[in-house]
């Protein structure tokens, strides 16, 4: 298994050719894309949850509320604690994308977005 992990991030995420992540290894290329693609699987496996639409729609309505209402308390209880992306001009102008990280940070960039686009 890790070996298997080793290959998936040398070659997917790194983008090394299997020809190296095989050196690497000591494994052939053939058993490194075997390898790869089992580690793809796991982790496809592992993204995998069954979600309550009903549940899921209500928990959209109340993010919409909050959003639409610039209630940030609110938002900050309805998102996870982990919750993070990348954010970026949107090509409006030249800069680099920025990473958030955290509930109230991510909810804070949010709201900001929405009044500047609501002021447009």
């Amino acid at each position: 298994m890790q070996t298997e992990r080793v290959v998936f991030v040398l070659h997917d995420i790194f983008q090394l050719s299997f020809e190296k992540v095989a050196e690497t290894v000591s494994r052939t290329p053939a058993a490194c894309r075997k390898l790869a693609s089992r580690a793809r699987q796991h982790v496809a496996a592992e993204l995998r949850f069954d979600v309550d639409r009903a549940e899921q729609r209500q928990i959209t309505e109340k993010i919409i509320a909050a959003c639409a209402g610039g209630d940030l308390d609110a938002l900050v209880r309805l998102l996870d604690p982990d919750v993070g992306g990348d954010t970026d001009s949107g090509g409006l102008v030249a800069t680099a994308q920025t990473r958030i990280i955290g509930r109230e940070r991510t909810a804070r960039t949010l709201l900001g977005h929405i009044q500047r686009t609501a002021r447009r």
